[in-house]
């Protein structure tokens, strides 16, 4: 797992989520209190929805705030690139947190079903087998539905024990 320290303390948080799933489980952790910042931290009050790096700069870096801010990514990706303008570069830290393979095996593994998904693991990805086995559609449904919030929790846990992150997960972002 990755080392590097970082701290959310005074600072606003602008959390991009890749898609609705992950604004949702994001949202669950908020309510939970289990994040490193809360909704008052966050720029706009809001997960919002991930965006280039231009729309970023555009729409939120070019703004002034009273405490420094920090990008917190959401993504399923680890390849993604996010490159900041050298004007921003080193005015705003940028950390991102993978859900690699895909947030949806969070749901998997809360029905206990990662032994069955494992044994399809190579042609089916994790929404896919959400959609065939539990009727979940992604971007029709919502996630939140599916899964309960400490049950999310657990399969936070559950995942990190499983895989070793070189990179950000969201068990580390977790304050549990």
């Amino acid at each position: 797992m990755q080392t590097k320290e970082v701290s959310f303390s005074g600072k606003y948080v602008l959390c991009l989520a890749e898609g609705a799933a992950e604004r949702e489980v994001m949202d669950m952790l908020l309510e939970l209190d289990l994040l490193p910042f809360n909704r008052e931290d966050l720029v706009g009050k809001k997960i919002q929805r991930r965006m280039s790096v231009s729309a970023v700069e555009e729409k939120f870096l070019s703004l002034s705030y009273k405490k420094p801010v920090v990008i917190l990514r959401i993504i399923d990706s680890r390849k993604e690139s996010f490159k900041l303008r050298r004007q921003y570069k080193d005015r705003f830290e940028v950390i991102t947190v993978t859900t690699h393979p895909e947030i949806e095996i969070l749901l998997i593994l809360s029905k206990g079903d990662y032994k069955d998904y494992s044994k399809t693991k190579s042609r089916e990805k994790p929404s896919a087998y959400c959609s065939r086995c539990y009727g979940y559609k992604k971007n029709q449904d919502a996630f939140s539905s599916y899964i309960m919030p400490n049950d999310l929790v657990e399969a936070i846990r559950k995942y990190s024990k499983m895989r070793e992150f070189k990179d950000f997960s969201l068990r580390w972002l977790l304050n549990i």
